[in-house]
């Protein structure tokens, strides 16, 4: 399923979240690296649905689908980045 979550600043981060259903064993947060997007993971998502597994994750700012500037990082990456990831973990 894809998920579009609006953050504080009004952009729009894209990604998507597997479920599994029935008997969820975990559920995986994958956070990608500077330049990548989501999209590379979807693969793992699949591996990991096959075993009862969740999977989900989004694109952060400036990266594949999500809004912001292409390729743009901002100075206080860590503590904004963190705070993105936390709308995921809701």
């Amino acid at each position: 399923m894809d998920i579009n979550i609006k953050i504080s600043n009004g952009q729009v981060l894209r990604g998507f979240i597997r479920n599994p259903g029935g008997r969820t064993k975990a559920v995986i947060i994958m956070v990608h690296g500077l330049g990548e997007h989501i999209g590379r993971y979807s693969f793992l998502a699949d591996i990991f649905m096959k075993n009862e597994i969740g999977f989900a994750g989004a694109d952060l700012p400036g990266h594949g689908r999500s809004d912001g500037p292409r390729g743009y990082t901002r100075k206080d990456i860590s503590a904004n980045s963190l705070e993105d990831v936390k709308h995921l973990v809701q």
